[in-house]
């Protein structure tokens, strides 16, 4: 089990998640291509890992109170937002170039 210190991996796991959901709910986007679906996955991500980078960091701006796995909140978010960037590179690349 990985050791999990303080509600900041909460807190960013609900605004991720929270926010890829309200940006799947939006009826333009729905019925656009796959292609438009794809961008606005890939900006959506980038704008989520922006907002949950800065409130880890201001989470932990006295000392570290949230940690994942004993490393800092900050680099666990950064850590996560490039493996799924990587995974939405795949899609990216998949839609754009073998479909």
């Amino acid at each position: 089990m990985i050791p999990i210190q303080g509600l900041g991996l909460l807190y960013v796991m609900v605004i991720y998640i929270g926010g890829i959901s309200l940006i799947s709910k939006l009826s333009f986007i729905s019925s656009q291509s796959s292609k438009v679906q794809t961008i606005v996955i890939l900006i959506s991500h980038i704008i989520l890992s922006t907002i949950n980078y800065f409130l880890s960091r201001f989470l932990n701006r006295n000392g570290v109170k949230h940690s994942v796995a004993g490393a800092r909140l900050e680099n666990a978010v950064i850590a996560l937002s490039l493996i799924l960037l990587f995974v939405i590179c795949l899609m990216i690349y998949g839609e754009f170039f073998k479909g």
